[in-house]
């Protein structure tokens, strides 16, 4: 990134690729971390039938959009999810050191195609798709361009033990 923020020639799939995922649901706050090892402790959401997805509406690439029309492009994404009677929840995407981040919503029980034809509506490159790893999908393309394994963290909602370099809670 320079001072003029991303450059819009180079796609961020490293920085995808080593971005937290921090989710509440079921009255839990999840960590995923991306995991240098084994993959171990990624069984805590592998186990559900279909994967959650993580979308966001703020920030198209590479543009880098004031708190406030962010939190309007959100609304507008929580208001679309709602009106598909789509189950969502809070979530973040991350940098690790937290000086990025992107206020995003979990989904669940959704077709890739729907999660990719929302992202697209928009504006957004890409979305997670976490199952037994952590993919990330080009929007346009419909492509997984990086995977990983990730090791889960779990807190209750709400508790201090999990707030990390961003102090969200959801």
């Amino acid at each position: 990134m320079s001072d003029q923020g991303p450059d819009p020639t180079v796609a961020p799939w490293p920085q995808y690729a080593e971005g937290i995922v921090e989710l509440i649901l079921d009255g839990h706050h999840l960590v995923l971390t991306p995991d240098d090892g084994a993959g171990l402790g990624a069984a805590a959401l592998a186990g559900s039938a279909t994967p959650i997805w993580v979308l966001t509406a703020g920030d198209p690439y590479p543009a880098e959009l004031g708190a406030v029309e962010n939190a309007a492009r959100l609304q507008r994404l929580c208001d679309e999810l709602d009106a598909l009677g789509l189950q969502h929840h809070p979530a973040l995407g991350r940098s690790r050191d937290g000086a990025a981040r992107e206020v995003s919503r979990a989904v669940r029980g959704a077709e890739r195609a729907s999660v990719l034809a929302i992202a697209a509506r928009h504006e957004q490159l890409a979305v997670y798709e976490i199952a037994a790893r952590i993919d990330c999908v080009d929007v346009a393309s419909g492509s997984v361009v990086t995977s990983r394994a990730y090791v889960v963290s779990a807190a209750p909602a709400g508790s201090d033990e999990l707030i990390g370099p961003t102090g969200w809670r959801g």
